[in-house]
């Protein structure tokens, strides 16, 4: 019954993210990338997000929801000549420790620098995969540092209640937008 209250409710999220993007996805607008396209697209993903999260919060797999909400994400945008990159982190409060996954979809392995408050782990994320640590007694409000290549971000987050850190880019040519979620 669990299962198919999920399949459910993932084909139903799905169905609303694709309708909401099905005019920005049409034929005609396939070939031509204006700055507003690309803008009207990248804003629908980005209000997605955090709805595909807390649907898989309520049904208690946010990773598994997060990885097919970023194939399906990924399937429609590159299908559109859109070259996307996701890498997104979720914190879950477990007991008193601390549980990071990161979701790395940029199109490459990378290796992920953490440091909550001071207790710093480096993580090793395949291309398209997902890895987690576990950090012990983290303070209720904690400073996450997040590192990977060139990229580096400080976050003040909370414990007890679980975060979505999301970094996306959409690229087609020469235009390119890039942007972050904090929920």
């Amino acid at each position: 019954m669990k299962g198919q209250f999920f399949l459910v409710g993932v084909f139903s999220l799905i169905l609303l993210f694709y309708m909401g993007i099905s005019a920005y996805l049409s034929p005609s607008y396939a070939g031509a990338v204006t700055e507003e396209g690309i803008s009207n697209l990248f804003d629908n993903i980005e209000n997605e997000y955090p709805r595909a999260f807390n649907f898989g919060l309520n049904v208690s797999e946010p990773v598994e929801t997060l990885i097919n909400f970023t194939d399906f994400a990924m399937n429609i945008t590159k299908g559109r000549g859109f070259d996307p990159e996701f890498l997104w982190l979720i914190t879950e409060n477990v007991s008193d420790d601390l549980n990071i996954t990161v979701g790395n979809f940029l199109g490459y392995s990378a290796y992920v620098n953490l440091n909550v408050s001071g207790n710093t782990k480096v993580i090793y994320v395949n291309k398209g995969d997902t890895n987690s640590s576990l950090f012990a007694s983290p303070p209720s409000e904690f400073e996450l540092r997040l590192s990977f290549n060139t990229t580096e971000k400080n976050l003040l987050l909370e414990k007890y209640k679980a975060n979505l850190y999301l970094i996306l880019e959409l690229r087609k040519g020469e235009d390119k937008i890039i942007g972050e979620i904090k929920a």
